[in-house]
């Protein structure tokens, strides 16, 4: 059973702060393997010479691998010279992963480590960020604002509102799924920001994966209430995708239940890192929704500070329509009427009776000539096959489309539709269009409609390579499209989607059904897994 603790502060975004281990209170006391962070098991001091970034095997997830010159063990048992310590975050192929209040280090860095071994020549931070500190002075910089701090990450204004999904998987309460629809709801409503989200639903995802889908969620993060991750274009900083993990470790709640963290209290300050503003800890700062610390029972960061609002209508401004000022216009001054004063009658003069003019005779007006009607084109009728709960498959008639519904992702018969369309204009926000959009159904047996799965299905698309040499924008790569209430998300890059440059096929993955739409869009192919031709 997991312990519940009664006063004590808690780092939000990773882990407890240094002190933290020893101010569990009394009679609460967690034995090493029941503690929420990793133990330590050694503390060292050293200089960080290489970093190196490289992704998981699954190609979801960045990390890295930073070699330490030990300079003096200050706790435990180190006999290397230098030393390796794993951490989450990195860049990759121009990708870069950052955590808040994740462990980032740098080479040229002096630093003081607390350490958990994984291996025989591996180890770990204990305690996230919090376990590590930086005693070269330099690399220390003040916030240039000190009412909030912004790194620079940003969305787009075309990739705005930021679609998300929610898996309510925590045994603690049941209305999870309420608290951090308000949590992010509490950004959107400040007027001055035109920041916006758009909730897609329920997901069976969990943790964090670059993978095209934004997902808030609960699992485990070595200690801390919450991590979100953000996954972003390393030269522009612009945003790609985000996770929030809550740990799932600790005791939950969603009406500020005293021995329990309040799940809007932090979705609020969690929120905040996707927009993306980071953590503060100064003296003035305690009262701000992106305080850095949490206490059990703790609301207040449901509501923002003036500072938090500042910070988001700094990094997205919504515009000012100026009111426009009222021109003067001079009144008109009435002129008098002047007396009429009496005169005589004039004699009209006679005048010549005028020559009448000749008229031409009329010219004939020919005859039009009868415009011919049009042909009507025929519409494309759709497409329509049967599904069931072993899987099901539609292919368009010219065979540039392909759907797989895989197996046990629809629990009953159901019929699946294909009908080509013709986008809206606003399809160009998500890249170049390339003629090909089509709009996907999904139905019961009994006419309803279904408009996500819990599992995703498989997209694939052909396109024409002579129209993307044609457009003459440094190479850019096919992507697929989907419309998202008012606006198109391009799916790629995830990590299980694919471009085919043999076959000229584009392979996606989604889990809903509405309108697709093949568009352009400089990606860089070399951040995508690519397939050889079978």
């Amino acid at each position: 059973m997991r312990q519940t603790f009664y006063i004590f502060l808690l780092i939000l975004a990773l882990s407890l702060g240094p002190s933290a281990h020893s101010e569990t209170p009394s009679g609460t006391d967690l034995p090493p393997s029941r503690l929420p962070y990793p133990s330590i098991d050694a503390i060292v001091q050293g200089t960080v010479t290489r970093v190196v970034s490289y992704w998981n095997e699954e190609r979801t997830l960045i990390l890295s691998r930073a070699e330490i010159a030990v300079e003096e063990v200050i706790q435990g048992e180190v006999h290397e010279p230098n030393l390796f310590v794993i951490f989450e975050g990195g860049e990759v192929d121009g990708i870069e992963l950052r955590l808040s209040h994740g462990v980032h280090l740098e080479a040229g860095q002096r630093v003081r480590l607390r350490l958990h071994r994984e291996g025989v020549d591996a180890y770990r931070v204990a305690g996230g960020d919090q376990g590590v500190e930086v005693i070269d002075a330099e690399s220390f910089q003040p916030p240039a604002v000190p009412e909030y701090s912004y790194s620079g990450y940003h969305w787009l204004r075309e990739q705005i509102p930021v679609p998300f999904y929610i898996n309510p998987n925590t045994p603690d309460v049941v209305d999870e799924e309420t608290a951090v629809l308000a949590a992010f709801a509490t950004w959107e409503n400040v007027p001055c920001a035109y920041m916006r989200y758009v909730y897609r639903g329920k997901t069976w995802r969990t943790g964090p994966a670059l993978d095209g889908y934004n997902v808030v969620s609960w699992g485990r993060t070595g200690g801390a209430l919450a991590v979100t991750y953000y996954w972003s274009f390393t030269q522009t900083k612009e945003m790609i995708e985000f996770d929030i993990v809550f740990d799932d470790f600790w005791l939950w709640g969603t009406h500020g239940e005293p021995n329990r963290f309040d799940v809007r209290n932090i979705a609020t300050h969690e929120a905040g890192h996707t927009l993306v503003l980071d953590d503060l800890y100064g003296p003035n700062d305690t009262e701000k929704t992106m305080y850095g610390y949490a206490a059990l029972g703790e609301v207040k960061k449901r509501t923002l500070h003036p500072d938090d609002i500042a910070g988001i209508c700094s990094i997205y401004p919504q515009p000012v329509t100026p009111t426009p000022t009222p021109t003067w216009t001079p009144t008109a001054t009435p002129t008098e009427t002047p007396t009429p004063t009496s005169t005589a009658t004039p004699v009209p003069t006679p005048s010549a009776t005028p020559t009448p003019t000749p008229t031409e005779p009329p010219t004939s007006t020919p005859s039009a000539t009868p415009t011919p009607t049009p042909t009507p084109t025929a519409t494309p009728q759709p497409v329509i096959v049967s599904v069931s709960d072993q899987g099901g498959q539609l292919i368009s008639p010219d065979g540039s489309v392909e759907v797989v519904i895989p197996s046990q992702t629809v629990t009953g018969p159901a019929l699946l539709q294909y009908e080509p369309i013709l986008p809206d204009p606003g399809v160009t926000e998500a890249g170049t269009y390339l003629g090909v959009s089509f709009r996907l159904s999904l139905y019961t047996a009994e006419g309803d409609s279904i408009t996500t799965l819990p599992t995703p299905y498989r997209i694939s698309v052909t396109y024409d390579p002579q129209q993307l040499s044609a457009l003459g924008q440094g190479l850019p790569d096919p992507n697929l499209a989907y419309r998202s209430q008012e606006r198109w998300v391009r799916l790629l890059p995830q990590p299980d989607g694919r471009i085919d440059p043999l076959n000229h096929r584009v392979t996606v993955w989604a889990d809903q059904f509405t309108d697709f739409a093949l568009v352009a869009y400089p990606l860089h192919r070399n951040f995508m897994p690519s397939v050889a031709s079978q």
